[in-house]
């Protein structure tokens, strides 16, 4: 396993033969290592960077979790709404599509979680609290946390496939297989959430089942393991394009599968409003007892 938490922006993007990170990555994969990268910090909107590019890797965008809102007071105001246990697109995970027409394979937590520090501040100025006290952990997010927490659900996945299948480990193209085909569909645009979110437990039940239905659990989630997790197609008005799949199904039962699309419009205008903040109006208070005023502005979100 192999977890890369880096990237740059070039453009043009001209594929391995110019990059070295990429021509090593690509080495790794050819040598039966899993390799996972992160998509970048740099918006949603064509912005994915290298090495994550290399159609041969993982490349992990980020999802919002609002942990640390609901926890330092930030986010009470969402959560009365139930809102902070609702999983979106960060707005600074890179994503969009590359310039070879991909996108990114998934994503996983990435806004805003606790990570590990240490109270030895001389050494570790950030580890502080908000108090400015020492303290073990520290906020932190980026895509760079996604891609270790999805290469983390890769080790498992290739864990519960040796210890089924004699001691065999899956190749990288299994493990980017199973990953996509197990994420779950948050709602997001195809080119922000790929596949979806990572889903570690539905991910370790199809790799004890690849290739051998018969030994996935009783009431375990099904699963279908696509042959390709991405189709790109472009033509002129009118013209059709012919683009096929192979579905196995690894589960212990039937299922049934239906074709569904969904399209996303532009943008459009729901109301404007103009807010009148006071601090004789409604407030909360933020984790420094400081008072927030606060404003609430409806608005309806008609179908589609």
């Amino acid at each position: 396993m192999l977890n890369e938490s880096l990237g740059s922006n070039y453009y043009p993007d001209d594929g391995a033969a110019l990059d070295l990170i990429k021509q090593a990555n690509d080495a790794a994969v050819a040598a039966g290592t899993t390799v996972v990268v992160s998509s970048g910090d740099a918006g949603v909107t064509s912005t994915i960077g290298t090495p994550a590019t290399d159609p041969n890797v993982i490349a992990a965008g980020a999802s919002t979790t609002y942990r640390i809102d609901a926890q330092d007071g930030y986010g009470r105001r969402a959560s009365r709404r139930r809102r902070l246990a609702r999983q979106h697109i960060s707005s600074f995970s890179s994503g969009g599509f590359t310039q070879s027409g991909s996108t990114v394979t998934l994503v996983a937590p990435g806004e805003l979680n606790w990570a590990l520090c240490s109270t030895d501040v001389a050494m570790y100025s950030d580890c502080t609290n908000y108090a400015g006290q020492p303290s073990p952990v520290q906020a932190t997010g980026g895509t760079s946390e996604s891609a270790p927490l999805t290469a983390g659900a890769a080790a498992l996945v290739i864990q519960a496939y040796t210890q089924t299948h004699h001691g065999i480990d899956p190749t990288p193209a299994v493990v980017k297989q199973i990953l996509t085909a197990t994420a779950d569909d948050i709602g997001a645009p195809a080119d922000q959430q790929g596949s979806g979110l990572v889903d570690a437990y539905r991910a370790v039940v199809a790799a004890e089942a690849y290739g051998q239905p018969s030994l996935a659990p009783v009431g375990a989630p099904g699963t279908l393991l696509e042959s390709t997790s991405q189709f790109n197609a472009s033509g002129a008005p009118g013209s059709v394009a012919q683009l096929s799949e192979t579905i196995t199904n690894e589960g212990s039962r039937p299922q049934t599968v239906s074709l569904s699309t969904r399209a996303v419009g532009p943008y459009s205008m729901i109301r404007s409003a103009i807010v009148n903040l006071s601090n004789f109006g409604p407030h909360v208070s933020d984790w420094q007892g400081i008072r927030d005023n606060v404003q609430s502005v409806s608005f309806v979100v008609g179908p589609g």
